[in-house]
Parts: structure tokens; sequence; C-alpha cells
């Protein structure tokens, strides 16, 4: 009947054609029309075409990872955030919130045909005509995709041109701020030089104390305020109290962005300066819960490094092996945080990995970091490995001391292996191989995991008990991040795979089944990491504090899918064996929202579908409804915050983003720099020593000396520029003008 139905089709009006096209999709054929439809032989030779070999991977979760199915061009909701990708937390909640508003009995992915794997014309056809079949027994959800993102990027984010860039907090602000970004985010990613960054910040407070002030490089400022707004964020977060302006970091922000990305600055040639000031903006949005843009400007930030050859190893003979390892972790730095955010968002990075070579982070803290300490390191076997290679192997070396060097090397192994579970197992090639293919990339991506906590240094692996104090916060750091890891490996068999691909094997219903347990288990051993009693400032101090509500959502998100499809049966009440963790994680994202937005939409929408969920499987949580009403009261939600005292008139006035400083002397409102925005005298000129000398101060000491070098053809793009490395760059980029001294 179908054939005949098409004969006719191709013979006819288009009015008939289209007629015969609305008959053809209402008829439900039965399992011989649908293998005729799809041009696959099901009776002659079901088992084979039906097992995990023959069917597209598809069948998993991850169905239509090669196709869009909103309008984001078009579209006018105020809530779009753009493409999100099925490796994302907030995709996983979208598909369980359509599921839960269909009719009973009417899944997000019904059972039924699925194509076959391959990438010729004829299976992707398939896959196309199975993917109908399979949307006709769909029914159209009226659930709005953005319902399930919590991310902020709907929210303001316009510069203030109202604003002095060239003010700068008092000392004691400025130091509080700077200490906080050292302490809490350049050990994660070390996109400053830390020893070279604080003797510059030291020695121009310094001079501006003496009363004459040095004129430095608006993009050093640009930096500078960057640094202060992620520090300000984290403060507020934090709840410490001696901050008047709670947006205060968007003060900075727009300082930094009218100081460093002028027009010219986004179109030149691409310098350290620039790749410094473009990763901490991403940073920033990160931590404010603009994904969407944080994203965007770390992939420009990784175009830049590309540009400058970071991703590649520097074996110029006249670079320091100091130098060389310090842009190592930069590029490392660049690397986890764009695979962070990536795998947040549900969308590729910018990097591939076979056209790279860097090495790995040396295992040593940044103060041993000398060319004399560094010299045999260089040589030694495992720096010879590829850093792509080294996640697939158990590399036999002698046990790694703990430490900022070590920490940032496993970082970047377990960011290696994250991205590469988003490329194996969410792209749009996934459609084209066998459900057994991913298996197959499960089980290695399993395995290299297990290899990576192998390796891990006594004191920062956190199967291993230590408690070692000095360690507590970088253990975490790698506990959560492989948390992530193994959920985003394991997600996919978290579905009803047996129904879907009926004639498996054993061994693949085996697998499928032990992949979605552990998934189940790792998601709550982000609930079982997490204190009893909800403190919020012990998160964010401990933790990643700028992705904590992400994590949270991910494990949170995996728990909700299992209520759901009841995957997993454990041996324990499995009420109970799901429910309490669940119930934990909400009571965490509520804790962490007085103060914090994204968790503030997080938990409204991870408690509204838990609410759902309950309502459909009789399940109690009359106790989370009833603290959300007492929230709704007004009571407060515990947690610690502590004073911080910056100067001795005490906390009251020491910060005032509204005042303008008057002088050039330290006092309440702060100071003003002698800096220009305008007549950009050229490239030559953003390294000068500008008016320094002119004023009789001794120049600042190069932080590495000499200028940067490595081997490229056409001489190291870096030495445009000292960067990190120096303070040539630090000084004037602009010529010094009479009527501004």
């Amino acid at each position: 009947m179908i054939d005949m139905l098409k004969n006719i089709k191709l013979s006819t009006t288009e009015e008939k054609r289209q007629e015969i096209d609305i008959l053809l999709e209402k008829v439900e054929p039965d399992v011989s029309d649908a293998s005729m439809t799809l041009g696959l032989d099901w009776s002659s030779n079901s088992n084979e075409l039906s097992s995990e070999a023959a069917v597209s991977a598809e069948v998993g979760p991850n169905n239509g990872t090669d196709t869009v199915d909103e309008d984001f061009i078009e579209r006018q909701d105020p809530q779009a955030v753009g493409y999100i990708g099925k490796g994302s937390e907030a995709d996983w909640l979208r598909c369980l919130q359509e599921d839960i508003n269909r009719p009973s009995g009417i899944s997000y992915q019904p059972d039924g045909v699925y194509g076959s794997p391959g990438d010729s014309t004829e299976a992707a056809s398939q896959r196309m005509e199975a993917r109908k079949k399979r949307k006709f027994q769909e029914s159209k959800s009226t659930e709005q995709p953005s319902t399930s993102k919590f991310f902020l990027d709907v929210g303001s984010a316009e510069v203030n041109y109202t604003v002095d860039p060239f003010e700068i907090p008092p000392l004691a602000v400025a130091q509080n701020l700077l200490d906080v970004y050292m302490e809490t985010v350049q050990d994660s990613f070390p996109i400053l030089s830390r020893q070279c960054f604080t003797s510059q910040f030291r020695q121009y407070f310094t001079s501006i104390s003496r009363g004459s002030p040095l004129v430095i490089s608006r993009r050093w400022l640009a930096i500078l305020n960057l640094v202060f707004a992620i520090g300000t964020r984290y403060l507020h977060l934090t709840r410490v109290g001696w901050l008047e302006d709670d947006q205060g970091h968007q003060i900075f922000q727009s300082r930094a962005q009218i100081l460093g990305f002028s027009g010219p600055d986004l179109v030149s040639l691409p310098d350290l300066l620039q790749i410094q000031i473009t990763v901490l903006l991403a940073f920033y949005f990160f931590s404010v819960g603009h994904i969407n843009r944080a994203w965007a400007i770390v992939g420009t930030a990784i175009r830049f490094a590309h540009g400058l050859g970071l991703h590649v190893r520097n074996e110029h003979p006249g670079t320091s092996n100091t130098k060389r390892e310090t842009l190592v972790r930069m590029w490392w730095a660049l690397y986890s945080l764009e695979v962070s955010m990536s795998s947040i968002i549900g969308r590729p990075i910018c990097v591939v990995e076979s056209h790279c070579s860097t090495p790995l982070p040396l295992p040593l803290p940044i103060e041993q970091c000398s060319d004399a300490a560094l010299m045999s390191l260089f040589d030694e076997q495992h720096q010879r490995v590829s850093a792509y290679e080294a996640t697939r192997q158990t590399i036999s070396t002698p046990p790694e001391a703990p430490n900022a060097g070590s920490f940032l090397k496993h970082m970047a192994l377990i960011s290696i292996i994250m991205q590469r579970a988003s490329s194996e197992l969410y792209s749009a090639s996934v459609v084209t191989h066998s459900w057994e293919h991913t298996q197959k990339s499960i089980s290695s991506l399993c395995e290299q995991l297990d290899n990576w906590i192998a390796c891990l240094p006594p004191g920062l692996s956190f199967v291993q008990p230590d408690n070692d104090p000095a360690f507590e916060r970088k253990r975490l750091l790698l506990e959560m991040h492989y948390i992530r890891t193994k959920i985003l490996v394991t997600r996919p068999c978290l579905c009803r795979l047996d129904s879907r691909i009926r004639t498996q094997s054993h061994d693949s219903d085996r697998f499928n089944k032990d992949m979605a347990r552990a998934c189940v288990e790792t998601a709550k051993s982000m609930a079982d990491i997490l204190p009893e009693a909800v403190d919020a400032t012990y998160l964010y101090r401990t933790g990643p504090w700028w992705s904590a509500v992400h994590n949270i959502m991910q494990a949170l998100a995996v728990l909700l899918l299992e209520m759901s499809y009841g995957t997993v049966n454990f041996a324990e009440n499995d009420d109970e064996a799901i429910l309490q963790p669940v119930k934990k994680l909400v009571r965490w994202l509520r804790g962490l929202m007085a103060n914090n937005q994204i968790a503030e939409r997080a938990y409204a929408i991870g408690f509204g579908v838990l609410q759902r969920l309950a309502g459909t499987l009789d399940v109690d949580i009359a106790d989370l409804e009833w603290e959300d009403a007492v929230r709704g009261e007004g009571t407060p939600v515990s947690g610690r915050g502590e004073q911080l005292v910056v100067d001795g008139q005490g906390a009251k006035h020491a910060f005032s983003f509204a005042e303008r400083g008057q002088g050039q002397e330290f006092g309440e409102q702060g100071v003003r720099s002698n800096g220009f925005l305008d007549e950009k005298a050229g490239h030559a000129a953003d390294f000068g020593i500008g008016g320094a000398e002119a004023h009789g101060q001794a120049m600042f000491e190069p932080g590495f000396g000499g200028l940067f070098a490595g081997g490229y053809d056409e001489g190291n793009p870096a030495t445009a520029e000292e960067g990190i490395f120096g303070m040539n760059a630090f000084m004037a980029d602009f010529p010094v003008r009479q009527d501004r001294l």
C-alpha cells in the first residue's frame, strides 16, 4: 500500500502529493510496512539488524544530535540563550520536562525503529525516515525550551560608559581583591604569572602612595580591573559584609571593557596581554552565570592563543625553561576553562586534539619553576609523551608531590577526557556510529578515568583517606571535575535501551545497565561529598565557586531522570535510594540562592521538576515543600559569612563605587591613575616605557628578564609584547601627553 501511494505521488499534481504526504504520516504501519519504508529487511534477519551493532547510536538518549528542533535565528523569546547541546544538563532537564508533559505511555523517545549506522546517503536516509516515524508517535510538547535553562545570559551585560575607567580602590581593598583572586582562581586557571603580577601590583601602588604614580598600560589596568571584578564577585557570594554595592563587580567589568576592548584590540594581531584580558573577561561572565557570553569570549581567547602558537611545543633555543613552562600553564588554563564551559552548554570547543603538541604542566610549585630546577625535567620521558596520549596509559613515574603544578597537570588530563566524551558521545557524528561503537567509546573513556584516578598523587587523591587541610580545596576541585566527567561518559546508557534494542546480546544489556548504575551512583556521590548542613560559604571557599551550581544541577538532572525512568534497581528501597540525595541537592541549591541569581533560577527549575515528578510517582516531598513555604515567608537562608575589616576606620565606608578620588594619595575613596584612552601610537608603543623615566622613577624590573622568544619561522609572535614576563608591556602603551600629567 505504501509503495503504491509513493508511486502515485510521483505522477500526480502538487496538491495531490501534499495530500498523500499527510496520509502517509497518519498511517501506522505494521512491522512489515515499517521495514519496507526504511529499506530494511527486518523479517529475514531481525536478530542481526536489531542488535547493538546494527542500530544507530541515536537509540540512546542523544536522539537528534545532528539536527536542531528550534529556530534560533527568528526566535524572539527573551529567555533564549541559543543552541544547547545534548551533553548539557539543561537539555536533559528539557527532555525530562517534555516527557512529564506527554500523555501516559508516550515517551520522549518512543520504542520503535531506529536507522542503521554509517555515513552513506542510504544510511542517512534510513535514519531520517526512522526519525519521522518516531516523531509521529510523539505528542507535541507545549514545554518552552527556555524553561529548563537556568543561565543568566538574558540579563544585561552592557558596559557602563559613565564610569571613570582609571579610578582604582584604596590599597587595602585592592589587596584583598587580589588575594581572593590568587587564592581561589589562580591555581585552577593560571592565566597570570603570580609572582610577576603581584610584583607589578605592589610597585604600582607603592608609586601611588609616594604621590607620583607611574603611567601604565591601559591593558594592564584592564587586567587589574578584571581581577578586581572576579574577586568582588567571590566576596559577594561568600557574603563578606564590607562591600557596600553588591553589583560592584559590574563597575570593575565596565572599566575593564573600556580599557581593554577598544576596536583595534579585537582586530589587531594577538598578544599575551590581549589573551589575558579576553580569558579573564570570559571567566568573569562564567562566574556571574552568563555561560553563553563566557563560552563565546573564551573561544576568542583560544583563537588568540592559536595565533601565538601556544598550542604547540615551543623549542626556541633562546626561550628559558621558566618562560616555556609559564606559557604551557597558560595554555592548559585556557583549554580547561573552555572544556568546562562547553560541557555545561553542550557545544563544541575550538581546540582540535590532533593539532596540539603542548606538553603537560610540570608537577612543580610555581615557586620552584626556575631554569635550574626545570632543566632536567624538560628532558624526562614523561614530558616527551603527548598530553593526549597520557590519558590512555598509566605512565610509570615516581610519585608526584601534591602542589600547584601536579594539580594543574591532572586538571588538564581530566579536561582532555571530558572533551573526548563530548566529542565521541554527543557530537553530530554520533548518529553515524552503531550503539556498539558508542559502548566501546564509553568503556575506553571509563578506563581513562580509572587510570587518571590511579595516577593522582597522595594529597590530591580523593579516593585515598587524607586529612591534610592544605590540599582540601584541590581535592574537592578534582573530585567535582571527575564527577562531572564520569556523568558525561555514562549518561548515554541512562535510558530505556532494553526496550529499544530488543535483540541485543546479553553482554550489551549488562553493559548498559552497569553504566546506567555507574551514572546514578556518580550523581549520588555529588550529594555525598556535600555536608549535611547546607553552608554556602563552605562550598564557595573549598569548591569551584564559579561552577558549583552547574555541578549540582548536572547531578540533580541525572537523579531526576532516574526517578522518572527507573532504569537502575537498587538493593535498598528504590525510592529512598534516589529521593534522599535529590532532596539534599535541592536543599543545597536553595542554600546557594540567597545572593546567587543562577542558583535561584536553578532551584526553581530543579524543585519544579521534582514537584511534578512527585505528583506522578507518589513520592513524599512534603518536607521540601514546607521548607520552601517557610523560605517564601522571608525566613533567611542559613549560612556562614564573615566580616572583613579592611582599614582602621571599619568596613562602613571602605569601598564606595559612587565616589571619586580627587588626588593621587591614598584615601577612603581611592585614587585615580593617570592613563590615556586615545591616540594609540601603534604596536611598538604597546610595550614602550612611556612616561616613567620622565618623572625620574625607577623602571620596574622585568619579571623574567629580556624579551620572550620561541621557535617560529617568522620569529615568536609573543615578542610583540612581554606581557606576563616583564614590565615593558605594563608601562604606558600611549605617548605621554603633557596635559594629562
